[in-house]
């Protein structure tokens, strides 16, 4: 990492500025249209995050690929899942409290980011905890063989990098380790023609990890420095204001004697 990088209903019916139609039934309540373009995503996180808020050059690169992946949401096989819900919250507890300077930064940049795509927070959040839920105590045949599971192999369906991280995370609850091997083996079973997609993305978001702990490492012991620094600053401050006490008695004491 460069020095400079250190410092996801009710029936109704969602028209896309594409004009495809997409049944709600299948996507999380929202609070516009599908963005038509990565660009007007990213207006959107803005307006949602506020006009002056600038995040950090580490947390704006996550939040530039979370975005990007609106080409998904206008894709004609898109369908939302609950499993893409559980990948947005896998990625944003991920990067953001190691990012962002609180945690109230964070949540605001995961719930604009959100907003931006046009999901709502709370209910994609609902989404994901509900989900990760059932799974606890599930085989992987029978997490596999779920609804939400099945939802997705009955048809076509768009791939997006939160969806991956969602099957990710979900091989992990029910014991699964992320592989080449066990990814071949999910994509497989839901007829999805995306396991290279997903070894990538798997592969390059455990590199992004190692550089984020160092990265943390690096601004922990930055901090530290800064604390002994100050703590130094302080020490010198007050041993000169003890001598100039010092000096100011000794000169009163030779005045009174004269």
């Amino acid at each position: 990492m460069s020095a400079t990088l250190m410092a996801v209903g009710v029936l109704s019916l969602h028209i896309s500025p594409n004009v495809h139609v997409i049944s709600t039934a299948s996507r999380s309540p929202a609070f516009m249209q599908i963005p038509a373009t990565i660009g007007e995503a990213k207006s959107r996180f803005q307006a949602a995050l506020g006009k002056y808020q600038t995040p950090a050059m580490p947390t704006q690169s996550f939040i530039n690929s979370m975005l990007t992946q609106q080409f998904a949401l206008v894709a004609p096989t898109y369908r939302y899942s609950r499993i893409y819900s559980v990948g947005f919250e896998f990625l944003c507890q991920a990067y953001l409290p190691v990012t962002c300077r609180t945690p109230e930064d964070a949540e605001k940049i995961r719930k604009a980011m959100y907003t931006a795509l046009d999901f709502d927070p709370m209910q994609c959040k609902a989404d994901a905890e509900q989900l990760l839920a059932f799974a606890a105590g599930k085989s992987e045949a029978e997490l596999l063989g779920s609804d939400d599971f099945q939802q997705v192999k009955e048809k076509p369906f768009k791939y997006s990098l939160q969806f991956g991280a969602g099957l990710i995370t979900l091989m992990k609850a029910v014991g699964v380790e992320p592989g080449k091997e066990s990814i071949d083996r999910w994509c497989a079973a839901l007829n999805l023609p995306n396991a290279a997609s997903l070894t990538r993305d798997w592969e390059n978001f455990n590199l992004q990890m190692s550089k984020l702990e160092t990265f943390q490492e690096m601004m922990l012991q930055m901090n530290a420095a800064a604390k002994r620094t100050e703590a130094a600053r302080l020490k010198a401050k007050a041993e000169a204001a003890a001598k100039e006490a010092t000096d100011a008695e000794a000169e009163a004491a030779a005045e009174v004697s004269e």
